[in-house]
């Protein structure tokens, strides 16, 4: 016989299992496989296990330091086991990584779990290639761009040739799909009166983000996401926002900066030294470091030239596209799209210009004086 005990918790009603002496299992209420492992006779009861596992709980959830483990016996297969007592090594919040570049092209290094470097581990794991974004490149990949971890939106500048293919070959490319996604939860949501309506309204807002979310990348890569979203209720949302909002971050950095409470997450600031060979004042997408005083980012040093010279192409194409809608200068549009990785092309750059001139002509002559 198995006994249980019911917590409830921020992230929702959790249930404890023990075999009377020590944990055998943990399950959010509602998720994939709750209870498996339990036999059909079971009992709840208050034991001292429980207690210690609620008390390691409270603590975890108050970011308060940890007490120790109860005793744990956890029900699974000898791999299963293993993989459980790997994750025993690992300490509590000490993971630490270093992301550098420019929004939607950025690198990953120094990786560290408890100060220990797991930089290369983690690049040399095949699973690594198998179950996260690294799914769209290879080892070869990440080790010519300096054996760093890749944000996803490089594989458009590194598989180019294949990604615009599937762009190509698709029904429906990204924007489109997503237009058509917007499209009918507008018709939805114009049916519904709120807020008389508004879980109805929010079932709606999930589940069409859902539909963008799991088919993240599949138009351009031919292959879907390992993680498929489920969308949450309006109760589950506000007990989980921190897993659930996309915004949340946001919400830690302005705690941070008014009330003390020093974080660290990546931003878009002035890069300020922080990466050498390129300007103070060019914008970076970097680990920052985030204190009442504002944010700061790391001092990342030298990087790998072959992505120094991708960032500078990048930040090349931007000047000129400031200088072409500021100045009305349709050479320097074209410049900084032949120069750009995605176009890089004469004949193609005149074209887009002549249609961006042409397209928002109105936007481009606002800067000039009467």
């Amino acid at each position: 016989m198995w006994m249980i005990f019911h917590k409830p918790s921020p992230v929702g009603m959790l249930t404890l299992s023990s075999d009377g002496a020590a944990l055998t299992g943990l399950w959010l209420d509602g998720q994939k496989y709750f209870g498996v492992g339990l036999s059909d006779t079971v009992k709840e009861n208050d034991l001292p296990v429980f207690e210690q596992a609620s008390a390691w709980l409270d603590a975890y959830f108050a970011k308060a330091p940890l007490p120790a483990l109860p005793p744990l016996a956890p029900q699974g297969s000898p791999f299963r086991q293993a993989v459980w007592r790997l994750l025993l090594e690992i300490p509590y919040g000490t993971l630490d990584i270093e992301c550098y570049g420019l929004n939607h092209l950025s690198w990953f290094r120094n990786a560290k779990v408890n100060g220990r470097d797991v930089q290369r581990e983690l690049l040399d794991n095949p699973r690594t290639y198998e179950h996260s974004e690294m799914r769209l490149f290879t080892r070869e990949m990440a080790r010519i761009s300096g054996d760093c971890m890749l944000n996803e939106y490089l594989y458009f500048y590194y598989r180019r040739v294949k990604s615009l293919s599937m762009i190509q070959k698709a029904d429906h490319p990204r924007g489109e799909m997503i237009y058509l996604i917007n499209r009918e939860l507008e018709e939805q949501l114009a049916r519904l009166e709120l807020p008389r309506d508004f879980e109805q309204a929010f079932s709606l807002y999930m589940t069409a983000y859902g539909k963008r979310e799991n088919a993240y990348f599949s138009v351009e890569s031919g292959a879907c996401r390992e993680k498929v979203w489920n969308p949450p209720t309006v109760e589950e949302f506000r007990r989980r926002m921190e897993e659930f909002s996309r915004h949340y971050p946001y919400l830690v950095c302005c705690r941070a900066i008014t009330d003390g409470e020093n974080c660290r997450m990546v931003l878009s600031v002035p890069n300020n030294g922080a990466i050498d060979g390129l300007r103070d004042d060019d914008v970076v997408e970097i680990t920052c470091d985030i204190r009442s005083d504002g944010a700061h980012p790391v001092r990342i040093g030298a990087i790998d030239e072959f992505q120094l010279q991708q960032i500078k192409r990048l930040k090349y194409f931007e000047r000129c596209t400031i200088q072409a809608i500021l100045e009305d200068d349709r050479d320097a549009a074209v410049k900084g799209l032949a120069l750009h990785p995605l176009v890089n092309d004469f004949e193609l750059a005149e074209t887009l210009t002549d249609i961006f001139f042409d397209k928002y002509a109105e936007f481009i002559h606002m800067n000039e004086t009467p």
